[in-house]
């Protein structure tokens, strides 16, 4: 069961990570010359910024007694693991912006925050479930849906923004 679990994970994570690297392309096409690297960076900086996270979670896992470490994992994640992630998926991404957008850079940060704060609900979320005060049914679909609209509308005005 926990086999089956994982790979449903992954396999929304990967729609994830599909339907972010294709909305946002659609909208740099019109815009960016080169974007069809868009997708590709978007892809590399989320599976880079998720390998990075669960190598700090495994090593805070293993440095720390469970007690701690349940404590660590509702709050350190969403809120500094969620902007490394964030981060790491803006650099790559800025990658493709850099000579093509003035003040690029900024995307780093946009992403950074947008990440960041698009993990506050899975967070709140999950110590609900955890306590036991969970009626909302399926917590992954309705996580992934949160995320999704916080990052969005965050980087999509930061986007707006940059391409003025």
């Amino acid at each position: 069961m926990d086999a089956l679990r994982a790979i449903l994970a992954l396999g929304m994570l990967g729609l994830l990570f599909a339907v972010t690297g294709l909305a946002q392309w659609l909208v740099l096409r019109h815009h960016i010359k080169r974007s069809g690297w868009w997708a590709p960076a978007t892809f590399g900086g989320w599976t880079i910024g998720l390998v990075i996270i669960v190598l700090l979670l495994g090593l805070i896992t293993a440095l720390t007694p469970a007690w701690v470490d349940n404590l660590i994992r509702v709050f350190v994640l969403p809120l500094s693991l969620g902007p490394i992630l964030g981060a790491v998926l803006g650099f790559f991404q800025w990658l493709v912006l850099r000579r093509q957008v003035p003040n690029g850079r900024r995307w780093v940060r946009a992403s950074t925050v947008g990440v960041g704060i698009g993990f506050l609900p899975a967070a709140v979320l999950t110590v609900l479930n955890n306590w036991g005060l969970s009626i909302l049914g399926n917590l992954s679909l309705l996580t992934l849906s949160l995320f999704g609209i916080l990052y969005g509308w965050i980087t999509g005005r930061a986007m707006l923004r940059l391409l003025k």
